[in-house]
């Protein structure tokens, strides 16, 4: 079962920075290139979700981190959506000036792609089967 990891950084072009060293060293990682975005919270709050760019990106990732947005930012709890105690930890790191590197990936690999990205800083949450941290 896969696990949701949101690394928030105080600095709106930071989580562009990590998304791009784990592009680098995404192989290795055993991550899947598609299934990353931006999330970056424009000075006058709003905000703005980037997904991968490659030619050869699937459609459906994109579709899902525009679906995770939109429940995120929804002034409705649907648990079928996401976590409500993930989306209540989630928002407040959300002010302006501030981005997101958000992941979904499989069970386990957590702790490496946090040890790897470690030189940004940032502050992480991962959700997944008996995981809330």
């Amino acid at each position: 079962m896969p696990e949701l990891v949101a690394i928030a950084y105080d600095d709106e072009t930071v989580a562009d920075c990590a998304i791009e060293e784990l592009r680098r060293c995404g192989e290795e990682l055993g991550l899947d290139p598609d299934a990353s975005a931006v999330l970056v919270c424009e000075r006058d709050g709003t905000c703005r979700l980037t997904t991968s760019r490659h030619a050869d990106a699937q459609a459906r990732w994109a579709e899902f981190w525009g679906a995770f947005l939109e429940a995120l930012l929804s002034q409705e709890d649907d648990p079928a959506a996401i976590d409500g105690r993930f989306r209540g930890r989630l928002l407040p790191m959300l002010r302006p000036g501030a981005s997101v590197l958000l992941l979904s990936m499989p069970g386990g690999g957590e702790e490496r792609v946090l040890r790897a990205l470690s030189h940004f800083g940032g502050r992480s949450l991962v959700q997944g089967p008996g995981l809330d941290r």
